[in-house]
């Protein structure tokens, strides 16, 4: 079996995306596919520390496409385009099942393979938007001619969105995001603390991810002077957003708030370890709160603390309230240092959801997810096979 895995991510990057691109290639590659990813810019220099960086073994092949450098828009309509000649090259000689898997809506359109499974994250704010309305007839246009064989939606909400876009509910198939339980088992706090050199005699409550605006950086800023007893620990992000972050920090003299800034993935397990709970502040601002699947909830849920997050869809999707994590307002810093208050003081119900989180964790790992995309993959394929494009291909 071969897969060709197609990504508009750079490799190495600082999005969340590439995480999940390469651990889905992994993970397909252990249930036994000859795994190809194709990346958009040069092959890295030093491989084996890229991988090593993501804490994953190299067990499938990577392969950089050239582009001309462009926005991420762009970028992904450069790369359907790009990797045409290169994928044709890729499918001659093989024998039995061959797949295209990817992110990009227009290698459909790109591409004269007629087994592509698209995998969709995001879509524009607005059903009304031209880039919209030109992803639907993309990939309306790869149903019809019996190129793409099935959507991969990451939520409830994106799949009913592509239902109401007209694609078949049968070609539709939820797949949420996933963590590798084996980098995020819970670690000894104290063991956790002592090897990143935070206070052992703390109380630490930890954010990891971007500190872009939606976020909620903010809520979190306003929310510290109210714990002053309390250490806000914030992992990740781009150097500007940390910048600004550590800026906010100084003129408005809040002294609880440690911006560590990126680390290397393989490193985040240690800084959720080292908390007493973990927070999720989301801001109704961001754009992506009814059709996101973040990677960060199932990692905290993993990791077994306890968790705090904003009551927006692409959370308590996941997250629900008082049995797997405790959910709040979004941009309500009083709501949120309540919540914080509460869970520090009742050490028997931060036991139990960190526990109930955890067992969840269980059921959402990588190898799952590729193993439910195997299935579904094969089963379009023999379908395809024994009877032909359906009339609702039309």
């Amino acid at each position: 079996m071969r897969l060709a895995f197609v990504a508009s991510s750079r490799i190495p990057s600082r999005f969340a995306n590439t995480i999940q691109v390469l651990n889905m290639c992994h993970a397909f590659s252990t249930l036994g596919w000859d795994v190809t990813l194709f990346v958009p810019g040069r092959t890295p220099a030093n491989i084996d520390r890229v991988f090593d960086a993501y804490g994953l073994p190299q067990t499938f092949a990577l392969r950089a496409v050239w582009i001309p450098d462009a926005m991420e828009r762009a970028r992904g309509v450069l790369m359907a385009l790009a990797v045409r000649r290169v994928l044709q090259e890729w499918t001659k000689g093989s024998t039995g099942l061959s797949v295209v898997y990817t992110r990009l809506p227009w290698l459909g359109l790109a591409l004269s393979h007629d087994r592509i499974f698209f995998e969709s994250h995001y879509l524009p704010d607005s059903t009304s938007s031209l880039t919209w309305q030109a992803i639907v007839r993309c990939v309306k246009t790869s149903f019809a001619r019996d190129i793409t064989k099935a959507i991969f939606a990451i939520s409830e909400g994106l799949a009913e969105r592509w239902q109401a876009a007209g694609i078949p509910p049968e070609r539709i198939h939820v797949l949420h995001d996933a963590v590798r339980i084996d980098q995020f088992e819970p670690l000894p706090q104290a063991d956790a603390r002592r090897f990143l050199s935070l206070p052992q005699d703390r109380t630490l409550v930890v954010y990891a991810g971007q500190m872009f605006l939606d976020r909620g950086p903010s809520t979190i800023l306003e929310t510290a002077p109210r714990l002053p007893e309390v250490l806000f620990v914030l992992v990740g992000g781009l150097e500007r957003d940390i910048a600004s972050l550590k800026r906010t920090v100084v003129s408005r003299g809040i002294s609880n708030v440690l911006a560590v800034g990126h680390v290397p993935h393989k490193d985040v397990p240690r800084y959720l370890a080292a908390a007493d709970l973990l927070i999720l502040p989301y801001s109704s601002l961001w754009r992506y709160a009814n059709v996101a699947s973040p990677l960060k909830v199932f990692e905290y849920m993993a990791a077994g603390r306890p968790i705090i997050g904003s009551d927006l869809p692409a959370v308590a999707g996941i997250i629900e309230h008082n049995r797997t994590g405790i959910l709040v307002p979004p941009d309500h810093s009083e709501a949120l240092a309540g919540a914080i208050r509460m869970l520090l003081s009742d050490p028997e119900r931060r036991g139990r959801l960190a526990s109930a989180a955890h067992q969840k964790a269980l059921d959402h790992t990588w190898d799952a997810r590729a193993r439910r995309a195997t299935d579904i993959i094969r089963s379009h394929c023999e379908t395809r096979t024994l009877h032909g494009p359906s009339d609702a291909d039309g």
